[in-house]
């Protein structure tokens, strides 16, 4: 035991120098609120949860020092004679597949933190499942949350595993798409208690759209219709699944804009579907996750159709839900 409380606090000073040549580096605007907040004690536990949370936020940090600086570094290239020839074929190699720089879109993006109890949900083949960190502790010790799910194309197999596993949680599915065959088998789905069905999608403001749509601030007043504006204010959502064919852009972008005067987080667990290969976009899509307080836990290349490039699944969880899979992994810390 002795061993690793030395070891765990080597460890520890040695991530805290790291970070501290990374902020001098990337400025005072990379200090965000750190996560090892949640375990503020001298015990072995809390020395194990800041090493882990030390690791995961020097990671955070690298990543957003590159997505800012990741163009300039680039056009900044040394030119000796060796990275000139490098440049230049690099270049003839562009030039000849104009689908080269599509297939780098979301290569700046890779997992920050390491969650032990990563899994396929549900685990099946397909582009149906989502990874998710912690489900057995999705929402609270009594077993109650709040699962919405944002796009379903009449697909439930999602929501039917979420609900195998937590059976108290309230599902919500919301999707304005269906054609009335697809309508009749959700609500089926609703009449067997797995959900509650919605005819309306996720959005926000930034451009018209076809089918009716709702900032998920306004979700979550439909689904909680008896409370005021301050207790919706306070309401998270314990999991938000998200496959809403390039909406999730600007539906997220609401959903955080007020992230740090909000009552509480608005979700504690995000998985989603990227669409699309504009890099600066995705990039902004994660470093206002990252800013919110999010870390990214899971990476999913889309082979389904997608070729591996063009839609990716990503994974964000907070501060909430990491502490609390970290105490089912560590229950003699709680």
């Amino acid at each position: 035991m002795f061993f690793v409380m030395c070891f765990a606090a080597s460890l520890l000073r040695l991530i805290e120098g790291s970070e501290r040549e990374l902020h001098r580096a990337v400025g005072s605007s990379s200090l965000y609120p750190s996560w090892e907040h949640m375990c503020p004690g001298s015990s072995t536990c809390c020395a194990a949860w800041r090493t882990k949370v030390g690791l995961s936020e020097l990671k955070r940090d690298q990543m957003l020092w590159n997505l800012d600086h990741i163009d300039s570094v680039h056009r900044n290239i040394p030119t000796t004679s060796s990275t000139r020839a490098k440049l230049c074929s690099f270049r003839s190699e562009l030039k000849r597949s104009r689908r080269l720089p599509e297939r780098l879109a979301h290569d700046d993006l890779e997992p920050t933190y390491s969650c032990s109890t990563l899994e396929r949900v549900p685990y099946v083949s397909g582009d149906g499942p989502k990874f998710l960190c912690g489900l057995d502790v999705v929402g609270s010790d009594e077993g109650d949350c709040l699962v919405f799910s944002l796009g379903s194309n009449a697909d439930t197999q999602f929501e039917n595993a979420v609900h195998k596993r937590r059976p108290k949680c309230a599902i919500h599915t919301f999707d304005p798409t269906l054609d009335d065959q697809k309508k009749r088998f959700v609500r089926k789905e609703q009449e067997r208690g797995i959900l509650r069905f919605h005819e309306v999608g996720g959005g926000g403001e930034s451009r018209s759209h076809p089918f009716p749509v709702e900032s998920v601030e306004s979700l979550l007043s439909r689904v909680l219709p008896n409370q005021t504006t301050r207790s919706v204010a306070s309401t998270t959502i314990d999991l938000l699944k998200m496959d809403i064919e390039g909406f999730e852009y600007e539906t997220i972008s609401k959903a955080l804009r007020n992230c740090n005067t909000r009552g509480a987080p608005i979700f504690d667990q995000l998985a989603v579907e990227v669409h699309g290969t504009n890099k600066a976009r995705i990039n902004n899509f994660a470093k206002l996750l990252l800013l919110c307080g999010y870390q990214l836990v899971s990476k999913e290349r889309n082979h389904w159709g997608a070729e591996g490039y063009q839609n990716v699944e990503y994974t964000f969880i907070n501060e909430r839900q990491a502490w609390k899979e970290f105490l089912l992994q560590n229950p003699c810390c709680a």
